[in-house]
């Protein structure tokens, strides 16, 4: 997944000396609005990225560290956190540390 995001910014890093700034890109499932500038596009991917954490896959369901200290917390795929639709999974391959949480950290 780093990976295709990294191809991904590398091309709209790439294309923005050439691009207007009414041109348009989508990052379905990235971001939200999917569809943008693209240069907010670029901005977009950066945040993204840098949200990132160490993760894993534990009793079946993806997990990562939160923001703060060493708690972690369940994943989801949703585009906004909290919404407890939990990633199951058979090992850390099905899982990224870039997923939001589906629920609250642990204390």
């Amino acid at each position: 997944m780093n990976f295709i995001l990294l191809l991904l910014a590398s091309a709209l890093f790439a294309s923005a000396a050439l691009a207007s700034r009414r041109q348009k890109v989508c990052l379905e499932g990235i971001v939200d609005p999917p569809c943008m500038d693209i240069l907010d596009a670029q901005r977009a991917i950066y945040q993204y990225r840098s949200r990132c954490r160490e993760y894993g896959c534990h009793n079946g369901l993806c997990w990562s560290y939160c923001s703060f200290g060493k708690q972690w917390c369940y994943t989801s795929l949703a585009s906004y956190s909290q919404s407890y639709q939990y990633v199951e999974c058979d090992t850390r391959d099905d899982c990224s540390g870039c997923w939001l949480c589906a629920g609250s950290c642990t204390v």
